[in-house]
């Protein structure tokens, strides 16, 4: 064991030394928190390796770095219009009813009528489902990336134009996201119309989500809204603010019914409007490009069009299916597990290794208060450290890094990007670090963080535009705000420093700039 400064603040211990010599990569864009013990083997790990990259995940400081070198797939055949639909029909009829069968073990079983032993041979299965999810989700990956390229490369081709115009030919297609925001956005019509509990939402105070909700529980008035928003948190509270190792939204459902005020104070939205029109404009544009080209092109471009449409929803549902609950549901197990062992916090199990929470099933390990404080605590100091980019050896090619001078108070200046999805608008600054900050974003605020995930949709439809400090033009936060129909910039190094808490600033999406206004 050796131990490496990859920096004053993140040292680093090689268990392996001949680990430190290969380059290991931090992904701000996918894995952006710490994750605790449990959390990694039963959740993420193998999840990762199926993927066939031949990707090596590995917790260091309880942030998840990785390399290459690992088992990959062959190499799929490139990519034609009839492979990608086949691909399509393959996700709709063979891998979502697998991934169904696997959610409905997870949350159907009852799990606090096992014994010890078969809590503890169910936790030892989790991470042979958790490599079959990561496969899975590269077979509902692949045909959406593979669908996007091909549209995207014929539309350049055949009329010289970008790629956001190629996409907005796929605008519109429903998907579990952006149903997801809509539900909410029901659930919020049903509070409406019931004065006692919209009275409630708005004079809700900072931290009083769970009591306001409590509250309302216990009023007659109210029925018909609980049982509207119990029902929302049953189909769609399965996900969490970070990921497996923290509370779902059905466990704490404070991030939605937050996000209930924030839709009672958007005047003029609906989710349905906003859905029509993304289609009218899907149809103009189709009808605007096809008659721009000759016989040839038209029949090119709308086969690929035909095929990218099959599986434009693909990217958002996989998240929902496989990312979402999938991943999240298991923790009706490990929570199960945990109520056996009396600990003193049972989401302290997370703080465990799966061996440990295994051994301790068995009756061989003891003594684990002790364990998980110490590790609790060790986690608590690691998310307050930024994790370097790269640890072990250098990359054989580093980006050029741009250190941009913070702006000075009152000057206007610019920060560039990706445009990822198109318009140009202006609000206030709204500076997020996590999910758990959702009450803080208004209606018309510009949303600016350095990551989305998928449980942060419903924001969207509060949100004016969206910043945020990685991501590409395929990435959730680019497919989420296209869906919505908001302008968005991603891959804006340091957006959450650069911009201050409430400045008005305006999102170009289609140039990918961010303008300091004031």
């Amino acid at each position: 064991m050796t131990t490496e400064a990859a920096s004053d603040t993140f040292p680093v211990v090689w268990d392996d030394p001949a680990d430190a010599e290969r380059c290991w990569r931090f992904s701000a864009e996918h894995m952006p928190s710490a994750v605790t013990p449990l959390e990694f083997e039963l959740g993420t790990q193998r999840f990762l390796e199926g993927f066939g990259w031949g990707m090596v995940p590995r917790p260091f400081n309880y942030y998840i770095y990785f390399t290459f070198g690992g088992p990959t797939s062959p190499p799929p055949p490139p990519a034609t219009p009839d492979s990608v639909r086949e691909a399509g029909r393959g996700w709709r009829e063979e891998v979502l009813p697998e991934v169904l069968r696997h959610t409905a073990h997870y949350r159907e079983t009852d799990f606090a009528s096992m014994t010890n032993e078969q809590l503890a041979e169910e936790v030892e299965r989790l991470p042979d489902v958790r490599f079959r999810s990561g496969q899975l989700h590269t077979m509902a990956v692949r045909p959406h990336w593979e669908g996007m390229s091909l549209l995207i490369e014929a539309y350049k081709e055949l009329t010289g134009g970008a790629e956001l115009a190629a996409l907005r030919l796929v605008q519109g297609h429903p998907n579990k996201s952006f149903e997801s925001a809509e539900r909410l956005w029901f659930v919020s019509r049903a509070a409406a119309a019931i004065p006692l509990v919209a009275g409630r939402l708005h004079a809700m105070e900072t931290g009083t989500a769970l009591e306001t909700l409590a509250a309302l529980r216990e009023e007659p008035a109210a029925a018909s809204f609980v049982a509207a928003f119990d029902g929302y948190l049953e189909e769609y509270g399965w996900r969490s603010n970070a990921g497996f190792g923290t509370p779902t939204w059905n466990e704490d459902p404070a991030v939605p019914f937050l996000l209930l005020r924030s839709y009672l104070q958007t005047e003029g939205y609906d989710p349905r409007e906003e859905q029509r029109r993304l289609i009218e404009e899907r149809e103009s544009a189709v009808r605007e490009t096809m008659a721009r080209l000759d016989g040839e092109g038209r029949a090119r471009l709308q086969d690929v069009l035909e095929a990218a449409c099959s599986v434009a929803p693909m990217l958002e549902d996989h998240n929902f299916f496989i990312d979402q609950r999938l991943a999240c549901m298991p923790r009706r197990l490990v929570l199960a597990a945990a109520a056996r062992l009396a600990l003193r916090k049972p989401r302290d199990v997370f703080f465990l290794r799966s061996a440990e929470l295994c051994a301790a099933l068995r009756g061989e390990n003891t003594g684990l208060d002790a364990l998980t404080t110490q590790r609790r605590e060790e986690f608590a100091h690691w998310c307050t450290v930024t994790p370097p980019a790269f640890i072990g050896a250098r990359p054989p090619e580093m980006p050029a890094q741009q250190d941009r001078p913070a702006l000075p108070d009152g000057t206007p200046g610019e920060l560039r990007g990706t445009g990822a999805s198109a318009g140009v608008t202006r609000g206030p600054a709204r500076i997020l670090t996590s999910l758990g900050e959702a009450e803080r974003l208004r209606p018309g605020d510009v949303l600016v963080t350095s990551v989305t995930q998928p449980a942060w949709t419903p924001l969207f439809a509060v949100a004016r535009a969206v910043v945020t400090e990685v991501g590409g033009m395929l990435s959730h936060t680019a497919v989420a705000s296209r869906e919505f129909g908001i302008p968005a910039v991603v891959a804006v190094p340091g957006a959450t420093r650069l911009l201050r808490d409430g400045q008005l600033i305006e999102v170009d999406g289609s140039a990918g700039i961010v303008r300091v206004i004031q």
